[in-house]
């Protein structure tokens, strides 16, 4: 077996026991969610505090997605996941420069995040709150990280005309890929998008 792929296997691996690990202290986590919307500032202090342990552990960030969609969880959590999710990926998804971080986003969970956040998207869009979070954690991830698979998934979501969750969904991943990579390859000043005209030529050129 070669090294990377060693390497990924055994990322893979750690993800599936945090998450078992997460299944196991679920309630507390939970907990430490519901109580980061507390009124009282000491309970914020101290569900923080729990919440860090939890990073800590390797697929912990994907697994928050997996709570945004449990019917069991009550709205409220799964705002306060969504909120975490966002903030996670804008901070721990790329090594703060000069920095070693236990929080960060690892390899091996970064394409397991990348799967369930369209997913995630497709079953929560309608809630504002946790539309928009997830909105801006796909937008921190086109800014650090080329996601080249997105132009076919959007195609694929787009041309998919009698599903409106799945052409929704598509839109609102067309509108962040376009506000990253704009400026992708313009040397001219006629102000186009070279990024939405091949995502569109792409999809109403398809028979």
């Amino acid at each position: 077996m070669q090294a990377t792929a060693f390497f990924s296997l055994i990322l893979t691996t750690s993800v599936q026991v945090g998450k078992r690990f997460f299944s196991m202290d679920k309630q507390t986590l939970l907990t430490a969610l519901a109580g980061t919307l507390n009124a009282d500032l000491q309970t914020r202090k101290e569900s923080e505090s729990q919440l860090h342990v939890f990073e800590a552990q390797p697929g912990f960030t994907a697994y928050l997605l997996e709570l945004i969609t449990e019917p069991e969880v009550p709205l409220g959590i799964q705002i306060s996941a969504s909120i975490l999710f966002k903030n996670r990926v804008d901070h721990y998804w790329v090594a703060p420069e000069n920095k070693t971080s236990t929080l960060l986003i690892r390899e091996g969970e970064k394409p397991i995040i990348k799967d369930r956040l369209i997913s995630t998207i497709i079953k929560t869009y309608k809630n504002k709150q946790i539309k928009l979070q997830l909105a801006a954690a796909l937008h921190s991830i086109l800014d650090t990280d080329k996601w080249e698979e997105l132009s076919s998934i959007i195609k694929k979501l787009i041309s998919d005309s009698g599903n409106v969750d799945h052409v929704y969904t598509g839109l609102i991943c067309l509108y962040e890929y376009t506000r990253n990579y704009r400026w992708v390859g313009m040397e001219s000043t006629s102000g186009s998008n070279p990024v939405l005209e091949e995502v569109s030529q792409e999809i109403f050129s398809s028979p």
